[in-house]
């Protein structure tokens, strides 16, 4: 990373979220060059100048029912995040 580059951390974990991340990170490449793209992103995002730190597979859920079954899963993966986040430290 150079000097005085920023980091910014995205997150986006369900599919058009990770489309408007690839849209998003092109459109910053394009406009800055001092900065690192750091997250966690999908399939489109990863095709950019991006590389998830944790698989977004398994994400999407539909209703309570799938979301309490899986809780196990979204806890540990919140918690996978917040750690990144904080070893990190993006700006």
């Amino acid at each position: 990373m150079e000097l005085n580059s920023k980091k910014i951390f995205l997150i986006c974990t369900e599919p058009s979220g990770d489309q408007l991340g690839r849209d998003l990170i092109a459109k910053i490449e394009k406009r800055f060059k001092n900065f690192e793209i750091v997250g966690i992103g999908g399939e489109k995002m990863n095709e950019s100048n991006f590389s998830s730190l944790l698989d977004t597979n398994g994400m999407n859920v539909n209703g309570i029912i799938e979301v309490l079954i899986k809780f196990s899963f979204f806890l540990k993966f919140f918690n996978k995040t917040i750690k990144s986040i904080l070893k990190i430290d993006p700006d």
